[in-house]
């Protein structure tokens, strides 16, 4: 994303472009013929030659210089644009689903001096109704709301989910919506 913010695809605050088709948007805003320089016109910018070969894989991954994608001029900002392209490029395919995969690994050493490996891991894939994505985000933060509203949580403000008050509730309800990580310990 930064590598996107760097050559100005997510401004919200510049002028719209007036072009009809994203190669010219991305020539308009590189200053560059998209076919002929493009990774030394984004290294130009001040990326690194290997950042400028990423960020063009992915703006021809995206569709962002292919001919035939419109840019949407009616969107307000540039930003605006780039969400109704990924929004229109990046659709689950029907069958399609998300996966979350989230590995937490611990080393602890004893004071026997033994040292123990603690995993903790998340595997969840999207369904019909809710993306993974969606389900591990949106659950805890609605538990969160509800508790307290509910008056169950004496701390108010932003706050960090390492108090028990907040986690342990939130990690229940999770569980119980298979939402669950894999506990294991094993010695070295």
């Amino acid at each position: 994303m930064e590598l996107l913010r760097s050559v100005g695809l997510l401004d919200t605050k510049g002028e719209q472009l007036a072009v009809d088709w994203w190669p010219e948007a991305i020539e308009q805003v590189l200053g560059a013929r998209v076919l002929h320089n493009l990774a030394d016109s984004i290294a130009a910018r001040g990326s690194s030659p290997e950042e400028a070969a990423r960020l063009a894989t992915a703006l021809r991954s995206l569709g962002l210089l292919t001919p035939t994608e419109p840019y949407d001029r009616t969107a307000p900002t540039r930003l605006d644009a780039l969400c109704v392209l990924l929004h229109r490029r990046l659709q689950y395919a029907p069958g399609e689903r998300d996966l979350c995969i989230m590995v937490h690994r611990v080393v602890a050493k004893r004071p026997d001096g033994t040292r123990e490996l603690h995993s903790s891991t998340l595997l969840l894939h999207g369904d019909s109704c809710y993306s993974a994505m969606a389900r591990t985000v949106g659950l805890p933060v609605a538990v969160s709301a509800r508790l307290l509203l509910e008056g169950r949580l004496a701390k108010v403000g932003l706050l960090v989910p390492t108090d028990r008050e907040i986690y342990e509730p939130v990690l229940e309800e999770c569980a119980r919506e298979g939402i669950q990580f894999r506990e294991t310990r094993s010695t070295l």
